[in-house]
């Protein structure tokens, strides 16, 4: 679950920066952008049609570029730098050809890095090792949090994330048997957010919201289960849900959104404090989130 700016997330947001700074990446892979292409940087001549006769050279033996990017050398003398992409290998005839023929074009020519981007999931079943990587909360809790010292709650919280970290996809998401307290916590802030939402919802929500109480889903006295929700929202606009842990990077939870996958929390904040939490819950994600992915 990925919290907004509401003031409880902002005050958890000096902790959340503490474990973005130690938190170790789920992996170390690479994904390379254009396996097939060969990158220079060159220094054109200060002269008129310098750079049409770098292109002409391109143009007359059939390589093609993928990308030409301009900027100024950030150091004196401040020549002008353009980084040339183009289809082939160092290796290609078709390129010891150009690199030749560039040569007296240009005042200094180079080897770019090969491009990459960190790796991302390509398949909806990659977004598992999403799970693995939360960043906070779960069962971490820091000392300003109102169940902190309550070692009943932190174990039922333990016990509902252990649930959370076996689901993969393609899985049922485990059901969470909600205790009457908790069930309670679910009703008092129902009571104080539904009194609000007329004048403060927008449509969206609104219709979102009367939708899941009409099918029997949402309801003022117990807390939905996540899988009745997924299976609801897959067959209304495709959107799926699946348990977390804790809080997700904003990296993670907009590429599982690029799949229609929305990661949830399933334990609820400590009764003390029904209208507060340091962390995104339950009642966050499915009265705050959920209603909207009801809209196609």
């Amino acid at each position: 679950s990925q919290s907004p700016q509401t003031p409880s997330a902002a005050m958890a947001l000096p902790r959340l920066a503490r474990h973005c700074a130690r938190a170790r990446p789920f992996s170390t892979r690479q994904t390379q952008l254009w396996p097939e292409t060969v990158g220079v940087g060159i220094h054109i001549k200060d002269e008129p049609g310098a750079l049409h006769r770098i292109l002409q050279i391109f143009k007359e033996n059939s390589v093609n570029l993928t990308s030409l990017k301009n900027q100024m050398s950030p150091l004196p003398p401040h020549l002008h730098l353009f980084q040339i992409h183009f289809e082939g290998s160092w290796e290609g005839s078709g390129t010891m050809e150009v690199l030749r023929k560039l040569k007296p074009e240009v005042n200094k020519i180079f080897k770019l890095p090969e491009p990459t981007v960190p790796w991302f999931p390509r398949k909806v079943q990659d977004i598992d090792q999403f799970s693995r990587s939360t960043l906070d909360a779960g069962t971490d809790l820091e000392s300003d949090h109102p169940g902190f010292n309550d070692p009943a709650y932190r174990e039922r919280r333990t016990v509902i994330c252990n649930n959370a970290s076996s689901f993969s996809t393609g899985s049922l998401i485990p059901e969470v048997a909600y205790t009457p307290e908790e069930n309670g916590t679910w009703t008092h802030v129902w009571d104080q957010l539904t009194a609000l939402y007329p004048r403060r919802a927008c449509r969206e929500q609104l219709a979102g919201l009367k939708e899941m109480q009409e099918a029997g889903i949402y309801a003022r006295e117990r807390i939905p289960q996540l899988q009745h929700i997924s299976d609801h929202l897959k067959q209304k606009t495709g959107f799926t849900l699946r348990p977390v842990t804790g809080l997700l990077s904003a990296r993670d939870f907009l590429a599982a959104l690029a799949f229609r996958v929305f990661f949830s929390t399933q334990y609820i904040r400590h009764h003390s404090e029904p209208m507060y939490t340091p962390e995104p819950d339950v009642i966050h994600e499915l009265l705050g989130h959920v209603p909207m992915f009801t809209d196609p």
